[in-house]
């Protein structure tokens, strides 16, 4: 395998609306995933399909206690295809904009 690729997602909450950007994601197996919450808002990120990632990822909450930012990465044997998730956050009390949900878009590089 080549050398990973660090993708990044960003969400953005304020007391009017959420966003996640960008809203998909490409990214090959071995690829770093790393999520921050802009402002140092409390979100949770949550992966309906825990096949990716595994059960301990299925819902991850980004707080102070990890700076509002974690790091995934992609398994070596993830299946290729589209894993959606859903972004909730703690400063309106609801789920970041998406029609349809942001994706993980796995790719073979």
């Amino acid at each position: 395998m080549a050398g990973a690729t660090k993708h990044r997602i960003r969400v953005a909450s304020s007391s009017r609306w959420n966003v996640v950007v960008p809203r998909d994601v490409i990214a090959a197996r071995g690829d770093i995933i790393e999520f921050k919450s802009v402002g140092e808002k409390n979100v949770t990120i949550m992966f309906p399909n825990e096949a990716l990632f595994g059960p301990s990822s299925r819902a991850i909450d980004l707080n102070g206690d990890r700076a509002w930012k974690m790091e995934l990465t992609v398994p070596a044997d993830a299946e290729l295809g589209a894993y959606p998730f859903v972004v909730y956050c703690d400063e309106n009390k609801d789920y970041a904009e998406g029609n349809p949900p942001p994706r993980m878009i796995i790719i073979d590089d």
